[in-house]
């Protein structure tokens, strides 16, 4: 059976899967999934029940969704007062838990009582996994060891390698860093590099951290070739199996402190073919920083459709600094594309640290582009799903690609190769 991976875009549908290219196009092409209920909300991540409460008050006529982030989601009664307040208003509710090693968030969880019912929508649990994986820092496990690795911003893994009884890093120039542990050598770290040389890394009382070239390697445990041969991810597979795995034990962890059918969902900007596989039952792709929307849509909108899954937008930053936000008639436009295309989800991003207003970034412009669409969306002016894909484009097994650009990274960890650029 080949694998093959899927997105979906006006005229062309993308996908990353495994099976065969018969029933990949059988069932992308398909009516996979009913639509019958569409939200649209916006999220707060303001700091005060007073100011959450302010926003309900404002938005509740015209959206269906209130999604709880910011500090507040580590303080369980307010959780609770939001809640109740926003579906008391009409609105569905959701609350971002972040990972699970935040404890207030999992007892919150595990003590909810079902008190909404069907308006609570579930949990938004982590944020970005796939974005982290490509750009940032996230954990992975081995889970045929139980080892837990951490990839960072710059392509380096870092862990805890039982073998050699201490921490590695393996570097995306192929550098291994050792931490010098039980070693009769008298330095902190020693590096290995592809060339052959070591060196030593130490700090003195004052800090200050400094390398030098070691000319007698005789007294060194292990060669350049022994660690780097324990390297746990030297192929895009494992790096799929490792960021599979890891995501996997967030969203089954949070489902554990209610029960399997709680609906999952993340927003992400690549890899949501694996985030589907993970296990999420929603991903809603951001929109955000000039970046192709449709580019967006066709990523999330052919891995869903595979996988019978829903997925959704949420618009996000186009500015770094105030006013954040597109303007109300870019937005509107997004929120069109986006139904148009069959979205279930559609949320407006509310966060800034520097956030002073009344409503977070919310301008009045925004308010009046969500009423518009609302009023639209009742009145069939404008039409769910009625943009399809009628064609499919087959990626090689485990191509974990940004795809926003010809070099971008693989898994985070490779650059763009041949193959890459002419994909």
């Amino acid at each position: 059976m080949k694998r093959v991976i899927v997105f979906s875009i006006a005229v062309v549908l993308i996908l990353i899967i495994s099976i065969s290219t018969y029933a990949v196009t059988s069932t992308i092409l398909s009516n996979v999934k009913s639509k019958e209920t569409f939200y649209v909300g916006v999220t707060y991540g303001g700091n005060t029940l007073e100011d959450a409460r302010l926003l309900i008050d404002k938005v509740k006529d015209y959206i269906n969704l209130f999604i709880l982030q910011g500090p507040l989601q580590h303080n369980n009664s307010a959780i609770d007062v939001i809640g109740n307040y926003a579906v008391n208003s009409g609105m569905n509710f959701m609350v971002y838990l972040g990972m699970n090693s935040i404890p207030l968030g999992t007892n919150w969880l595990a003590s909810y009582d079902g008190r909404w019912g069907d308006s609570f929508l579930g949990v938004y649990a982590i944020d970005e996994p796939g974005g982290k994986m490509l750009d940032g820092q996230t954990s992975l496990i081995e889970k045929s060891t139980g080892t837990w690795w951490t990839k960072n911003a710059d392509g380096s893994i870092y862990g805890y390698i039982q073998e050699f009884g201490c921490s590695l890093t393996y570097m995306q120039n192929g550098t291994v860093k050792m931490e010098n542990r039980d070693n009769p050598l008298p330095f902190d770290d020693l590096f290995y590099y592809p060339n052959g040389t070591t060196a030593g890394g130490s700090r003195d009382k004052y800090f200050n951290y400094s390398i030098s070239v070691l000319h007698d390697t005789s007294d060194l445990k292990y060669t350049y070739d022994e660690l780097w041969n324990a390297y746990p991810i030297q192929r895009p597979e494992v790096a799929e199996q490792y960021y599979t795995d890891f995501v996997s034990f967030e969203v089954n962890q949070t489902r554990h402190f209610q029960n399997t059918t709680l609906n999952v969902i993340t927003a992400d900007y690549g890899l949501y073919w694996y985030d589907y596989q993970s296990g999420y039952d929603a991903v809603l792709t951001e929109f955000c920083w000039n970046e192709s929307v449709m580019q967006a849509i066709a990523g999330v909108r052919g891995a869903a459709n595979y996988y019978n899954k829903d997925w959704g937008a949420i618009i996000t930053w186009k500015y770094t600094q105030a006013p954040y936000l597109a303007s109300g008639d870019e937005i509107y436009q997004q929120m069109c594309t986006a139904y148009e295309n069959g979205a279930k989800y559609i949320v407006i991003f509310n966060y800034a640290e520097d956030m002073d207003a009344p409503y977070g970034t919310l301008q009045e412009e925004h308010f009046a582009a969500l009423q518009r669409f609302w009023t639209d969306v009742n009145n069939q002016n404008i039409k769910h799903g009625e943009t399809k894909a009628d064609a499919v484009f087959v990626l090689p097994d485990g191509y974990g690609s940004g795809l926003r650009r010809q070099d971008d990274v693989v898994w985070g960890l490779w650059g763009a190769n041949e193959t890459d650029n002419q994909i």
